[in-house]
């Protein structure tokens, strides 16, 4: 079985920027996710061959792609890179049949037929064979850029914001083709995106690139669940970031306080009490009640607070709601919660309610 591992770590000085990416994968659906202007379109172009960094390695399974040390620079025709611009880069004038297999050159008349048949058939476009670009949906020419990428039966595949463009029922199905051609061919598939969705459903490892470093890597859930420093936690949509002081442990509870207020944890097991720790909650991991609802419920980890605003997302309901905590300080918390709850609650601006923080929800940031 080939060794499909990829292994980067490279600098590229571009005017004032520096990008550092520095991390490895295998074969899987690799996201780089991060805001505009963080690196990731230029760290696939350095992975293509389209730019060469000032220095650094690129491996991908056995062989050497780029080696400053070694002055290996392999051009891109030669890299077995698949490579998909945000624009996809069709030509106009070329048939989609002629688009696949334009890169096939090296195969003789009767292979490269063969070869664009079949991803014409993988991606569904028999039908659209004879036609021009213009000609076929967005959607479509996306499976077009695809399967050109494909066709030369790449190592590696390299897609640049591939769903930027299409309109949502679109971007849904393409995210399942992505992730089933990844499962089929079975190479690391490396594809950039700053929406925040996408990246949690397609990733299987998941790349945080801030100013032109890598912030965090790992799995999809360890990275969105767990992450590392509050910028990272902010990106992975983690809106509620506070400090608070472990508390001596209450019987079998890990304690800690904010504000006033005692939450009772599952986090600090290994910390000394009286450590400043910063902590952060998943707004969708938050429980918002009315005080009636919590008459005759425990009192744990209850925080009463007031509702200053609500923004229908359709799916679900984002809300902020104000602390007034008792050493007189207002904080405001960030949660959402699904459509049918909230309409069942009934919470309105200006009602007073109940934050209730799951012990399990609250996340521990590590040292720095």
């Amino acid at each position: 079985m080939s060794d499909f591992r990829l292994r980067i770590k490279f600098e590229i000085q571009y005017h004032e920027f520096t990008l550092r990416p520095d991390f490895e994968a295998g074969a899987e659906l690799i996201v780089i996710f991060g805001p505009s202007g963080a690196g990731k379109s230029l760290t696939l172009r350095a992975l293509a061959g389209l730019v060469k960094p000032l220095k650094g390695k690129i491996r991908l399974g056995k062989n050497v792609i780029f080696d400053s040390e070694k002055e290996i620079d392999l051009p891109p025709q030669r890299r077995n890179v698949g490579y998909v611009p945000q624009n996809y880069a069709l030509f106009p004038h070329r048939s989609i049949a002629e688009n696949i297999g334009f890169g096939l050159h090296s195969l003789s008349r009767t292979k490269r037929d063969h070869r664009v048949q079949e991803l014409l058939s993988t991606m569904r476009l028999e039908k659209e064979a004879e036609r021009k670009p213009n000609e076929i949906s967005g959607g479509q020419q996306q499976r077009v850029a695809l399967a050109r990428a494909l066709a030369t039966r790449p190592a590696l595949l390299l897609l640049d914001e591939p769903l930027g463009a299409l309109d949502e029922p679109i971007r849904e199905h393409l995210r399942n083709e992505i992730k089933d051609i990844q499962k089929r061919y079975q190479i690391p598939v490396v594809l950039v995106t700053h929406n925040l969705a996408e990246a949690y459903t397609l990733a299987d490892k998941l790349v945080v690139i801030e100013s032109g470093e890598v912030a965090q890597s790992g799995s999809r859930d360890e990275v969105f669940r767990r992450p590392h420093t509050p910028s990272v936690a902010k990106l992975m949509g983690m809106d509620n970031v506070f400090e608070g002081i472990v508390e001596p442990r209450a019987e079998d509870h890990a304690l800690i306080s904010w504000e006033g207020f005692l939450l009772r944890t599952e986090g600090l097991s290994s910390l000394p009490e009286r450590k400043l720790v910063l902590f952060g909650i998943r707004p969708e991991e938050l429980e918002l009640l009315s005080p009636t609802q919590t008459s005759t419920d425990s009192t744990e980890n209850l925080i009463p607070c007031l509702v200053i605003n609500t923004l229908s997302r359709g799916a679900d309901h984002a809300l902020t709601c104000m602390v007034n905590t008792p050493e007189g300080l207002s904080s405001a918390w960030t949660l959402r919660i699904p459509h049918r709850q909230f309409i069942e609650s009934g919470l309105t601006v200006g009602q007073e309610a109940m934050l209730r923080v799951a012990p399990s929800a609250i996340h521990i940031f590590p040292e720095q």
